[in-house]
């Protein structure tokens, strides 16, 4: 099965070329969780998928409530061990 082609640009919009729709982060995450996922900057078709997935996964962090984020920072602990 092919990935899905998500388009990072400088303004970071993201936008995927399955649907032919922008997304946001979120989008971005759980569709990552169904579904094979690249993403690649605009003009220079890097490769950045890691770099966004780690950008969204903090910012869905920083967004949640205490409880969650001591959530993650256990398990983050367990996964870097």
């Amino acid at each position: 099965m092919e990935p899905t082609i998500i388009i990072k640009y400088k303004n970071r919009k993201l936008y995927n070329k399955k649907t032919k729709k922008y997304i946001t982060l979120e989008d971005m995450l759980k569709l990552s969780l169904t579904e094979t996922v690249k993403i690649y900057e605009h003009k220079t078709y890097q490769d950045v998928t890691l770099k966004s997935m780690i950008v969204g996964l903090t910012n869905m962090i920083m967004k949640s409530d205490l409880e969650t984020q001591e959530y993650f920072i256990r398990s983050y602990k367990v996964l870097v061990k």
